[in-house]
């Protein structure tokens, strides 16, 4: 019986979240403000390497110029 029940409610889940409207709901009220605040919280980290790599990349290509013309 249980068994039964919890399938039907399960079925029904499934046919609510495959509508187009419920899918686009869900986008903009969930997962979009997620993905915003993640991008909020991760963009100065990323910001910070990409400019940790180009600081390397100078100064290796520096160094090796020092070395070329000795």
């Amino acid at each position: 019986m249980i068994e039964k029940i919890t399938k039907n409610i399960i079925e029904k889940f499934k046919t609510e979240f495959n509508k187009d409207e419920n899918q686009k709901k869900i986008k903009k009220e969930f997962f979009e403000p997620i993905i915003n605040n993640i991008k909020k919280i991760i963009y100065p980290y990323v910001l910070f390497l990409f400019i940790l790599c180009i600081l390397n990349t100078i100064t290796l290509i520096f160094i090796l110029i020092i070395n070329l013309k000795k």
